[in-house]
C-alpha cells in the first residue's frame, strides 16, 4: 500500500474495530469526536444525526475514520431482491 488519503468506515462495534485497526494493523487514534449539526445532517441526509468519529493514522500517514452512529442507532435497510424462478 502506498497511501490512503482518507477512508471512512461505519462500525457497529467500536471496541472490536479499534482492536483490529490499532492492535492488529498498527494504526493509532489521533482524534476522537462526537459530530452533529446541520452540515452533517445535510451530508448524510439523516435528520438529527449524531456520530462518534475516531480518526486513525499509521506510520505512513494513511488516514482512516471510524464512524459509529449514536443517533439514529439503527438505519433502515433497503433490500433489492430478484426472483430468478419467474
Amino acid at each position: 500500500m502506498v497511501l490512503i488519503r482518507h477512508t471512512g468506515l461505519v462500525t457497529r462495534n467500536l471496541k472490536e474495530s479499534i482492536f483490529f485497526w490499532c492492535d492488529l494493523i498498527g494504526f493509532k487514534v489521533y482524534r476522537d469526536n462526537i459530530e452533529y449539526g446541520q452540515t452533517l445532517d445535510k451530508v448524510l441526509k439523516i435528520k438529527n444525526v449524531k456520530v462518534r468519529t475516531l480518526k486513525l493514522s499509521d506510520k505512513k500517514k494513511n488516514l482512516l475514520e471510524l464512524l459509529h452512529f449514536i443517533y439514529p442507532t439503527k438505519k433502515k435497510k433497503k433490500f433489492f431482491f430478484i426472483n430468478r424462478e419467474e
